[in-house]
């Protein structure tokens, strides 16, 4: 008797632990099927996000929202996104810097230019895992001559380098939107 009630013993608890067994081989497979449907959801993502930031470009209507401005020097800070940008609108441009203090040129702390677009060129540079975009235009404003040379990701994120006729460089880092979603505040043209 002793023995039947120690084999039954034993008998149920290998099925409790053999259940638990299963049950864990189950919540890992849950976790892997997780895991492989959250990684094709980043994939679907990246795709469409990759295909808005190729028909703002093709279409020539985003605005790149400023997050920092550097120098030809390497000197970098931080600034508002909504009064520093450059904004290309089918054949027109604009290009604006401000700060939250003080007065400028156009009412902002600093400079608002808007012009023709010359000369717009895209060229699509694909690797093995990302695609990016180089886009080089030319801006003619009563300022002058802007030479823009833009390095945009599949993701959104942008670097313009701008060269001016009359002098010095001024780089752009952050992100291209569309028109519609943007937060820019346009401040008065300066000339």
């Amino acid at each position: 008797m002793r023995y039947l009630f120690s084999s039954l013993v034993f008998v149920i608890f290998w099925q409790i632990s053999y259940s638990q067994e299963d049950d864990m081989m189950s919540k890992k497979e849950i976790r892997m099927l997780e895991r492989e449907q959250k990684i094709a959801q980043q994939e679907v993502l990246k795709e469409k996000q990759n295909n808005l930031t190729w028909k703002m470009l093709n279409d020539r209507k985003f605005v790149l929202e400023a997050d920092f401005l550097s120098d030809g020097y390497g000197n970098r800070i931080s600034v508002s996104p909504t009064l520093n940008f450059i904004t290309i609108d089918s054949t027109r441009g604009v290009i604006q810097i401000g700060t939250l203090t003080g007065m400028g040129y156009n009412g902002l702390g600093g400079v608002t230019t808007e012009g023709k677009i010359s000369s717009y060129e895209i060229k699509v540079a694909e690797r093995k895992h990302s695609t990016s975009y180089m886009l080089s235009t030319i801006i003619l404003t009563p300022l002058g001559i802007f030479d823009i040379n833009f390095t945009v990701s599949e993701s959104g994120y942008a670097t313009a380098t701008i060269k001016s006729s009359v002098r010095g460089q001024l780089t752009y880092s952050g992100s291209v939107i569309e028109p519609a979603k943007s937060r820019v505040f346009k401040g008065s043209q300066s000339y």
